[in-house]
């Protein structure tokens, strides 16, 4: 019999996934406030979606969890096509901005100022996504060993340093703490800029579907699954709480960079306690760690995109496989598009600017795709024609539940989508047409291809 995977083997699949440090710097500008609002986002975003994605895996097995064969089964191929676009077009906008970040931690183990030069930026984030993509052309196994080393030492042992570091600062150094924690100021105001934060704290949140294509592989699935749901909202929102409180012990909310703060923190502890060695070595584990996810998920959205639709949606060489079983033809035209993009942030004024940039972008096709995996979810639960109930998970309370989950996180979705479109920072018209622009500029060029694809073949 084919063993099981437990509880912990799931959540330690969302743990890996959807944990990264860059997020404490994002979150620490909010000072107190973001404690309560990274609770939000895990209980309005990552469990009800979280348990959308379970049902999802086992209601259609068949489907091997993909969410684009998810929503094919039920609202159609060519509705499938755009939600898998825009899930392709997210991770083209996300890996340049992981690896900004990065590349920041990179220059902080021989040249912190380097950090904030846009044009090393550029070279790194190209250079880098190009060699990964070389490496994951040579098939999984090229990139097994990495991505396992990579989560322990990139991911896990740099959050438990800059835990000791902040604890260090504030209670062994005695360095003054320059942060409000008040109660008074753990209460967010839901201001303009608060919803926005809120949504990039979804944003960081977003990913669970990995772990929902595993949901048939449990034992007990129906009561295991949304334990291990739980279990992991609980870790992964006290991870970031601790993280983004430890980086406020350090340094005060206004003083933070989104794309630095964390190695702030890091730079100004180990050279109060003149070891500036350990602040390399975590830096250097940051900057493994980037590089190691961007090699380990370099492939996920560009097999979604071309397994996902056939040859009449999307061209043919896209879809032909290599001899190690990955669409090589695809990933070099992905590597080429991000090395367009970089070339295209360089004349954004700042660092941060091009990263912020990035991550807004990134948001707003992910959520896109969500909005569609719901409306999926919707027709698929209540629709009359659907008989269901011996799948392996159901969401708990049937239908009221599903329901509730579905307006919850559908919710949380539409907000992380208009309220940074409706909120606008900086320059009016920049920022309008990066937030309203970009995603209808790529929904053009997807409905190009699609028009083109299927005239050709019909």
């Amino acid at each position: 019999m084919k063993k099981k995977i437990t509880i912990t083997d799931v959540v330690f699949m969302n743990v890996s996934a959807l944990l990264g440090v860059r997020w404490f710097s994002t979150a620490a500008q909010y000072g107190a406030s973001a404690i309560v609002l990274w609770i939000l986002a895990a209980f309005l975003f990552f469990v009800p979606l979280s348990l959308i994605c379970a049902e999802f895996g086992a209601k259609y097995p068949e489907a091997e969890g993909g969410i684009t064969d998810w929503i094919k089964v039920v609202l159609g191929e060519r509705t499938a096509f755009f939600a898998s676009w825009f899930y392709l077009i997210n991770n083209l906008f996300y890996y340049p901005a992981l690896l900004t970040f990065t590349g920041i931690a990179f220059s902080f183990t021989f040249n912190p100022n380097l950090g904030g030069n846009k044009y090393y930026i550029a070279i790194f984030v190209v250079v880098v996504f190009w060699v990964g993509t070389l490496i994951t052309i040579q098939g999984v196994r090229a990139t097994a060993w990495i991505a396992k080393i990579g989560g322990i030492f990139g991911n896990i042992l740099p959050i438990i340093i800059i835990l000791i570091l902040a604890a260090v600062s504030a209670f062994v150094l005695k360095r003054p703490i320059p942060t409000d924690f008040s109660f008074p100021a753990w209460i967010p105001h839901f201001n303009a800029q608060n919803l926005i934060f809120l949504s990039t704290l979804s944003f960081a949140m977003a990913g669970v579907e990995i772990s929902s294509a595993f949901v048939r592989d449990m034992d007990n699935p129906k009561k295991n699954y949304p334990k291990a749901i739980f279990i992991s909202a609980i870790l992964i929102a006290a991870a970031y709480i601790l993280g983004t409180v430890a980086l406020n012990l350090v340094i005060a909310p206004g003083k933070i960079g989104a794309d630095n703060g964390i190695l702030q923190l890091i730079y100004i502890v180990t050279q109060s306690m003149h070891a500036s060695w350990i602040g390399t070595v975590v830096c250097f584990l940051i900057f493994f760690s980037g590089v190691t996810g961007v090699v380990v998920w370099i492939i996920g959205a560009i097999r979604m995109f071309t397994e996902g639709n056939d040859e009449k949606f999307i061209p043919k060489f896209l879809k032909e496989e290599n001899k190690n079983g990955v669409p090589g033809k695809a990933l070099i035209v992905q590597a080429i598009i991000i090395t367009i993009i970089m070339i295209i942030t360089t004349i954004m004024p700042s660092v941060q600017s091009i990263y912020m940039t990035l991550v807004l972008m990134s948001t707003m096709f992910m959520f896109i795709t969500y909005f569609i995996l719901l409306i999926a979810f919707i027709k698929m639960k209540f629709s009359s024609k659907d008989a269901s109930s011996e799948e392996l998970f159901e969401i708990p309370g049937k239908k009221t539940g599903a329901l509730i989950a579905t307006l919850v996180a559908l919710a949380s979705v539409v907000v992380t989508i208009v309220i940074p479109i409706v909120s606008p920072t900086g320059n009016f018209i920049a920022y309008e047409s990066q937030i309203i622009g970009g995603p209808i500029l790529f929904a053009i060029i997807g409905w190009l291809i699609y028009r083109f694809k299927a005239k050709k073949h019909f």
